[in-house]
């Protein structure tokens, strides 16, 4: 069989690489997060929808593909044009053994949260 019928190895140096495994905040994003407009203006459309007046979101990927990146940079943009209209509610099943009266208070104090934030831009903005 010819030699240019097997895969061959191929390395690809990336200069400056470094690895890293952090979300940006939502109010400083990272360098390096970037590529992602098209997707973010999805995002970004189907969360100010006035088709949907509420809902739960999911956004899957890999491991460090830049998910949680991707969620807060989008917030961040539509908090920037829409001061005080979104509440955002952050619930990391993951990583705690959370009890519905657990997630419900949660809940409850993001939008106790979201109203006084939004009481105080009305009468101090």
């Amino acid at each position: 069989m010819p030699d240019y019928s097997y895969p061959k190895s191929v390395y690809v140096g990336l200069d400056h690489y470094e690895f890293f495994h952090s979300p940006s905040r939502p109010e400083n994003v990272d360098k390096r997060f970037r590529g992602r407009a098209e997707i973010e203006k999805k995002l970004i459309s189907i969360l100010a929808s006035d088709q949907v007046k509420s809902g739960a979101y999911l956004v899957t990927g890999y491991r460090g593909a830049g998910k949680t990146s991707l969620v807060n940079k989008a917030l961040n943009s539509l908090n920037e044009r829409h001061r005080n209209k979104y509440v955002t509610i952050r619930i990391n099943l993951g990583h705690e053994d959370l009890k519905e009266k657990d997630i419900l208070k949660l809940i409850a104090n993001a939008l106790l949260d979201g109203y006084a934030n939004w009481l105080l831009g009305e009468y101090y903005c």
